[in-house]
């Protein structure tokens, strides 16, 4: 049964964010987990509940422009839609969170999780350099996993649309524009690509300049960004060779370019995008090897 503890709470600029923790009775460390695009936090409570049961505490969040955050007429600010984000806004939530978690556990080890996107988050929230990085959060993160990060799309807008999205977004920041991955590429599993088709949290949208700016994002990692991962920060990659949404290839170069003195790479044979919803067992392997990641992490 899956116990958590749900708040709506105010970030840094007082947005307001639907908030789940799923807390451990004696925890040895914490969990920042970011979803992925167009996603929300109740996708992954079966995920999330198992982090507890070894004592480990889990704090997520809708995030700003997606999930209750966004469609949540009740409780949502009054200026939140869906899709309504940016680039430099995320970064800033993933530091108001991380440091909402520093002061919340204050004596344990805390972690950093995304997936998709939340991967990218994570990992270009760790790379962030020049006197307006979040220097003293990132000195505190004890490692970061990023499962299946959009480091790179299987098949990318051509060079033009990208132009012209980038163009509009300065016009349009906020109109929202359809995806077009198809559900089934998400896992191999029928029950999950029907839990995804009728999911009301879930829309095929993004804004333009969520989108853009998401795009560039990973293309500045790749270019520049992977120099600046900080050599102390342990790192844990994951991936499914069938992934047909982010590229293996992408993730595989950004491990092999960063300069760090513990990382890991774990690829999943034939494994679809969603790894922690995926069949033959990967679901289970890889929730295991997270959980033993961050516990093997803790008592260094």
């Amino acid at each position: 049964m899956s116990l958590f503890t749900e708040l709506w709470l105010p970030g840094g600029d007082g947005h307001r964010f639907y908030t789940r923790t799923y807390a451990a009775s004696t925890p040895k460390a914490a969990l920042l987990f970011v979803h992925g695009f167009a996603e929300h936090v109740e996708r992954y409570d079966d995920f999330l509940s198992q982090w507890p049961q070894r004592g480990i505490t889990v704090f997520a969040f809708d995030l700003r422009g997606f999930g209750r955050t966004a469609l949540d007429a009740a409780h949502r600010s009054p200026d939140s839609a869906y899709g309504k984000t940016n680039w430099r806004l995320q970064l800033a939530d993933v530091d108001w969170w991380a440091q909402h978690l520093l002061k919340e556990n204050a004596n344990v080890p805390i972690f950093l999780m995304g997936n998709s996107l939340g991967g990218e988050l994570v990992l270009a929230f760790a790379c962030q350099k020049g006197p307006s990085a979040p220097a003293h959060t990132i000195s505190k993160i004890s490692g970061v996993i990023a499962g299946s990060p959009l480091l790179g799309l299987v098949h990318p807008p051509w060079r033009i649309t990208l132009w012209l999205g980038g163009q509009l977004a300065k016009i349009l920041p906020d109109v929202l524009i359809p995806t077009s991955i198809p559900n089934e590429n998400f896992s191999r599993d029928p029950a999950i690509t029907k839990a995804i088709d009728t999911d009301n949290l879930r829309m095929p949208k993004g804004s333009l300049r969520g989108i853009s700016d998401m795009l560039e994002a990973y293309k500045g990692l790749l270019r520049t960004g992977w120099k600046d991962w900080p050599k102390h920060l342990p790192v844990l990659l994951t991936h499914g060779s069938g992934d047909k949404v982010n590229t293996l290839q992408a993730t595989e170069e950004f491990y092999q370019r960063i300069d760090a003195d513990d990382k890991n790479l774990i690829v999943y044979p034939e494994a679809y995008h969603d790894l922690v919803h995926e069949t033959d067992g990967i679901a289970e392997r890889s929730t295991e090897q997270y959980i033993s990641w961050v516990e093997a992490h803790v008592q260094r």
